[in-house]
């Protein structure tokens, strides 16, 4: 499936970028998030990168653990 990133330009209409800068930003954010899907579909120990993304999982899913543990933090 071809990805449109002139579907998601509005979104950052009053960031001060070029609008090759904002196409580059919306590229890099869809790659960062089919990382995670191609990691959560085949993972592979040996990769770095998938590593890292579990890692970073399993830390929110155990932060998020002790949040609904303690209950909300208040500021």
């Amino acid at each position: 499936m071809a990805f449109d990133v002139e579907k998601y330009l509005s979104h950052l209409d009053g960031y001060d970028m070029t609008h090759q800068q904002k196409v580059d930003f919306i590229n890099a954010l869809q790659e960062f998030a089919q990382m995670f899907v191609d990691a959560a579909w085949d993972f592979d120990p040996n990769n770095p990168t998938h590593v890292c993304i579990q890692k970073c999982a399993e830390e929110l899913k155990d932060e998020r653990s002790r949040q609904n543990q303690t209950g909300p933090e208040r500021a």
